[in-house]
């Protein structure tokens, strides 16, 4: 999802940070609704950031060890546009 967002920014299909961001947050929310991006450009590279607590993806109730913890997702891409 992070590389599809940052991707589509690349070739102008998200025109912006807050585009791309939102992107990321929409399609996550089938997994988790407190799914954060946050994403930044800076000299021509789209670095995009996902996070979302690991309880959130436990299918099987299994993860109370990781109560509090938080699964980072982070690409880049040149922009091409």
């Amino acid at each position: 999802i992070v590389q599809d967002a940052n991707r589509n920014m690349a070739v102008g299909r998200l025109t912006d940070v807050q585009a791309t961001e939102d992107f990321v947050e929409t399609v996550a929310r089938s997994v988790s609704a407190r799914v954060r991006a946050t994403t930044n450009v800076t000299a021509g590279l789209i670095n995009t950031t996902a996070t979302v607590p690991v309880q959130d993806l436990d299918l099987l109730g299994m993860a109370g060890m990781f109560r509090g913890v938080t699964m980072t997702v982070r690409a880049e891409q040149l922009m091409e546009s």
